[in-house]
């Protein structure tokens, strides 16, 4: 068997859209659903086969979907051709006298909205070269033949759409060749051009829709404008009467209004509505059910039009004078609470209408939100509440239904079976309205108005709103929720300080609690409410107390006086009760309890020799004394809890009011809480028997700042006798150790060098009055920032340098000294301080103490190294540059300044070089071994290197470290060894193949022959040949040749050699050597850097042996 489906053809329909909630039904004043949406224009869809055609399926979805705000607001509906359209009725004549049956008729919005459209648009496909044109032509004009007599007397247009696969397009004026087809085709429908419109079937069928769309539009808004004015017609032939039928007069302007409602003409639509509700106003009726329900529908609609047009003040000024002119239209009696259902629903409306606005982007104020129009209505369903139960019920034979509208809006119709009897309206009415639950829309628009207050910050009014709740809980015997809304109000407003409603609310707690019943709950809130500082009367607070003292001892309480009619069934729930129930653990931290308690120790810390001393203070602001079993203070550590109890055995716990009982408390402290805190954790104070019923008070988070300071709603702490405010409470201590009668001295006379092993004597003096034992000497940097810089070993063979040491020390008798030392390393320079702590025990009593003292050290770094070097032949000053040829002998310098005022001895040096690349020359025995220096002494020893030849130009050379060793002199304590990092020597990457060297005598005479012998050496692997020129100047007589021919051999050597005379006195310049050979090889740097430029030239008659010339002779050769 197969089964088939059949699309049902898509068919306008109202949103399903109520106001009311789903689960609370009400049937006075509904809004009519129609009237709730906005109106639309409606156009009918015709021809199209969206089951089996996938094209005209494709065209119908273009149209009903994606209507978003960019679309057009109109409804389509899918009709067939025949479909049959409401009859057009013949208006009536109203003549002179004659009134109308109603005001607004209950079908015509709908009608207008859903059944007549102001557009019949037909579809078909047809192409202008279809060879059935002519058959398809006439089949068009038959189904427009037979849409035209269903409209038979009505305005509603007609548009014929061709769907075309292959359409033809032609410029502005060009003749087209199917001109007469298309003028066939509009004679043959009786349509003019405009009328018919061609829609192509192609990848761009949604943009011809949304065009057609446009044209279409045009069409329905002249077909709503023609309708506006036909009733603007009969408006006018109404007012021209001389009675002038206000029902009339009111249909019709509305009418007018919602046509322009159709058009998006806003402003004139508000315009007539307002018209139409001014003529309502001077309708009477008794009761005015009919007119306040049209004025109702009209309200709504200029309301929802004002907020649309960004007019909220206007909204909220008409809204509240409709209130007000309909106020007045209250009806008889028996039917009272039909006016406040009608005032209920105004203002619900309103509401509802004002939150959509706001969702809309309307900005409300804390005092004008949805939330007042909520809160109002709630008022008026507590009003109708209250007007409904005044009467007495009276029983039908059948069970009412709500009645329903007739054919105008306002006009009830009742329900009554045929063979009931004849039953009075009112009672009728009456038992329909006794199914309506007021507590659920009382409830349900309370929560609508807290969200609303709280979402504008109303936090007070939301709090109120609360508590209504509440009590509307406790009308229908949900204690339980009344309860937990009581608890989040009465929180609130104890952090508030709202004494008055504070109190009020606390009684209402209490009696919720009772009919539970919530024993704990009501043991707390009791004993809140009969404090001092309550609102309520003295009466109450005795009643109250007579209760508590009634549980306390085990008797079933009394609530005549605070239940009233409930307090049979408090009476029944609490004897059933189970004994266990009325053992109860209650939390006072939040509540302002007429029992006020706090503990403290009596100083902020103790030794550990010394009895830890606590008082408790307990008083009472209850009107009655209250008696107690027990009160215990327990602390951070359980082991002292057994000593901070105190029964109502042994004390007076009957606490008197205006009273205030101190209870003392005293231990020793355990050693193992030296240096730690102990804190209150909680205070527990017990009431009544474990046989009968006991509850247990406990105060906790003490020394947090989740606890408040004990005060009532006045915000006063409870004052003592004599008017003495309670001290700051202190709530923890803090146990020190015992103070120590050990004497440590220690001192650092002498600054520390860093390196160096410093040995820091240190004396200990017992001054106590017995053995100390177990002593144990700690040293360590008492500055973070020190620590790894500065270490500590203890004296001994294998001293280990730590952050921190600990070295035991023997035990030492009353009155005597002990000698100890540590040693101290610091690696770099500072200044900080050392703690030295000395801990030992006492035998007895039995203690562990600790004696600390500090000193300051401050280090220096004794020395400051400088490393030089030059070449071995090379009349330059030593340079810290280090960039030296290869192959070539080289003087390493080291020059060692002592930089403290602490003279120091200096030990073995030796210097660190790769022996791969660096060869010594000679050795030669160290000249520091044993050197003394005081500060600012220096002391130079001398290396003579090679950097060996296949180095390559330019290559850095790693040396060092330099270690060296060195003492502080007169110490007996290990050699310090330094390590000094060494520059690197730099390879220089120019090399000369040809070397020259000058060799001058150590003295030179005025008019003396000075022999001058140039050394040159080939250091090349190729025969050079050299041509050497001698420049000469005014200052000498040069004797010998000034040009000469060289040629050397692969590491060959020779000497030239020239004499000349001084002519002055003084610095004279030396002739300017120049060797050319070649040009690829350049000697000129090596001549620049090796051979001197100058040299001082004595006077002939001073003897070599005067001062002065030995000083002159210091600076020969420059």
């Amino acid at each position: 068997m197969q089964s088939t489906t059949t699309r049902q053809a898509p068919t306008a329909s109202l949103p399903q859209r109520s106001m009311n909630p789903p689960d609370l039904p009400d049937p006075l004043f509904n809004l009519p659903p129609e009237v709730i949406p906005d109106p639309q224009p409606f156009i009918a869809l015709c021809g199209l086969d969206f089951v089996h055609n996938a094209t005209h399926r494709t065209i119908w979805e273009c149209f009903a979907s994606n209507r978003g705000a960019d679309r057009l607001p109109i409804l389509y509906q899918i009709v067939p051709a025949d479909h049959e359209y409401p009859v057009s009725k013949i208006k009536k004549s109203y003549e002179y006298g004659t009134v109308p049956g109603g005001i607004l008729k209950k079908n015509w919005i709908r009608k207008h909205m859903l059944e007549v459209p102001a557009l019949v648009v037909l579809f078909a496909d047809l192409e202008w070269d279809d060879p059935a044109f002519a058959e398809k032509k006439i089949a068009c004009s038959s189904k427009i033949a037979t849409v035209r007599a269903s409209l038979a007397g009505r305005s509603t247009r007609i548009a014929l759409v061709l769907v075309q696969s292959r359409p033809h397009t032609f410029a502005p004026g060009e003749p087209s060749p199917d001109s007469e087809k298309v003028n066939g085709l509009c004679n043959s429908c009786e349509l003019t051009l405009k009328q018919v419109f061609f829609l192509p079937n192609n990848d761009q069928l949604m943009g011809y829709v949304i065009r057609l769309e446009t044209a279409l539009s045009e069409m329905v808004q002249q077909y709503y404008l023609n309708e506006s004015k036909r009733v603007r017609g009969h408006r006018d032939a109404v007012m021209r009467m001389a009675s002038q039928n206000l029902s009339l007069l009111v249909r019709h302007q509305f009418k007018i209004g919602y046509f322009n409602e159709f058009r998006q003409d806003k402003q004139t639509s508000l315009k007539h509505y307002q018209q139409a509700y001014l003529n309502l106003q001077q309708i009477r009726q008794d009761g005015g059910f009919e007119v306040k329900t049209v004025a109702m529908i009209i309200m709504y609609r200029i309301c929802r039009l004002s907020f649309r047009l960004a007019c909220p003040v206007d909204a909220i000024s008409n809204f509240r004078k409709h209130l007000e002119v309909f106020r007045v239209y209250k009806g008889p009696l028996d039917l009272a609470y039909q006016h406040e259902a009608w005032l209920f629903r105004q203002n619900y409306i309103f509401g509802v209408i004002f939150d959509e606005a706001i969702q809309s982007g309307l900005s409300a104020i804390p005092s004008e939100n949805p939330g007042v129009y909520f809160t109002k209505a709630a008022d008026h369903m507590k009003l109708r509440q209250k007007n409904c139960l005044q009467f007495p019920p009276q029983q039908l034979s059948f069970v009412p239904t709500p009645p329903v509208d007739g054919e105008f809006y306002g006009q009830l119709i009742l329900s009554v079976p045929s063979n009931s009897t004849e039953v009075p309206i009112a009672v009728y009415l009456q038992n329909c309205e006794r199914a309506v639950n007021h507590t659920g829309w009382m409830i349900y628009l309370l929560n609508t108005a807290i969200a609303h207050f709280r979402k504008h910050r109303c936090n007070r009014t939301a709090l109120m709103l609360f508590n209504r709740i509440g009590d509307e809980y406790s009308v229908i015997g949900a204690y339980d929720k009344a309860q937990a809304l009581f608890s989040q109000g009465l929180a609130e407003y104890r952090k508030s300080k709202w004494s008055v409603i504070f109190s009020q609310l606390l009684l209402r707690q209490i009696r919720v609690s009772a009919l539970i019943p919530n024993v704990a709950e009501f043991i707390r809130s009791t004993l809140e409410a009969i404090c001092g500082e309550s609102y309520l009367q003295q009466n109450d607070r005795l009643q109250l107390q007579e209760t508590l003292m009634q549980i306390l001892s085990g008797d079933r309480p009394d609530f005549r006086n605070l239940l009233r009619p409930q307090s049979q069934m408090a009476y029944q729930k609490w004897g059933s009760l189970p004994p266990e129930a009325l053992l109860c653990v209650l939390d006072m931290d939040n509540v302002f309890s007429c029992v006020e308690c706090h503990c403290s120790f009596d100083r902020p810390s103790f030794a550990a020799h010394e009895m830890i001393t606590m008082t408790a203070r307990l008083a009472l602001t209850s009107p009655l004394p209250i008696p107690f079993s027990e009160l215990q203070v327990v602390l951070s550590n359980p082991a002292y809890n057994s000593s901070c109890v105190v029964s109502g055995d042994t004390a007076h716990l009957n606490l008197v009011p205006d009273r205030v009982e101190e209870f003392k408390f005293q231990f020793q402290p355990l050693n193992e809480d030296v240096g730690r805190r102990i804190s209150i954790s909680k205070i527990i104070l017990k009431m009544g028997t474990a046989d009968k019923s006991s509850f247990i008070l406990v105060w906790s988070h003490f020394g947090t700042t989740e606890r408040p300071r004990q005060t009532h709603c006045a915000g006063f702490p409870f004052q003592l006798t004599g008017n003495e405010s309670v001290p700051e409470l202190q709530t923890s201590v803090d146990i020190i150790k015992r103070p120590p009668k050990v004497q440590v001295t220690a001192a650092a006379q002498e600054l520390l060098l860093v390196g160096e092993t410093f040995r820091l004597p240190i004396v200990v003096h017992n001054h106590e009055a017995a053995l100390i034992s177990n002593v144990q000497l700690h040293v360590a940097c008492d500055d973070h920032g020190a620590v790894g810089k500065v270490t500590f070993a203890s004296t001994g063979s294998a001293a280990t340098f730590i952050n921190d040491s600990t070295s035991p020390l023997s035990d030492i008798p009353p009155g005597e000294s002990v000698d100890a030392a540590v040693l101290i390393r610091c690696i770099m320079g500072l200044k900080t301080r050392i703690r030295i702590t000395l801990t030992y025990d006492l035998t007895e009593p039995s203690f562990q103490c600790a004696a600390e003292t500090t000193i300051l050290i401050q280090s220096v770094n004794p020395l400051q190294i400088k490393f030089m070097s030059r070449e071995l032949h090379s009349e330059e000053y030593s340079s810290e540059k280090h960039v030296l040829p290869a192959g070539e002998d080289l003087i390493y310098f080291t020059v060692i300044r002592n930089a403290s005022p602490v003279a120091i001895v200096l030990g073995a040096a030796e210097l660190k070089f790769p022996e791969e690349s660096v060869e010594r020359v000679t050795v030669t025995p160290s000249y520091l071994t044993g050197v003394q220096l005081i500060e600012d002494e220096e002391a130079q020893d001398v290396w003579f290197l090679r950097i060996r030849a296949k180095c390559p130009p330019g290559s850095l050379i790693p040396m060092g470290p330099f270690v060296l060793t060195w003492n502080r002199r007169g110490s007996d304590q290990p050699s310090a060894m330094t390590f000094i990092p060494v520059p690197d020597l730099q390879v220089k990457s120019a090399h000369s193949p040809v070397k020259v060297y000058l060799t001058l005598p150590t003295q030179v005479t005025q008019f003396e022959p000075l022999n001058l012998a140039y050394g040159i050496v080939n250091s090349s692997e190729q025969l050079l040949d050299l041509h050497i020129l001698l420049s000469t100047n005014d200052e000498y007589v040069l004797h010998g040749e000034k040009e000469t021919h060289v040629r050397l051999g692969p590491h060959m050597d020779t000497v030239v050699h020239c004499s000349i005379v001084p002519i002055n006195v003084g610095y004279m310049r030396l002739p300017e050597f120049e060797i050319q050979c070649g040009p690829d090889v350049d000697c000129r740097e090596w001549i620049d850097a090796h051979l001197p430029k100058t040299v001082f030239v004595m006077p002939k008659n001073i003897s070599s042996g005067d001062a002065s010339v030995d000083r002159l002779m210091t600076t020969n050769v420059v």
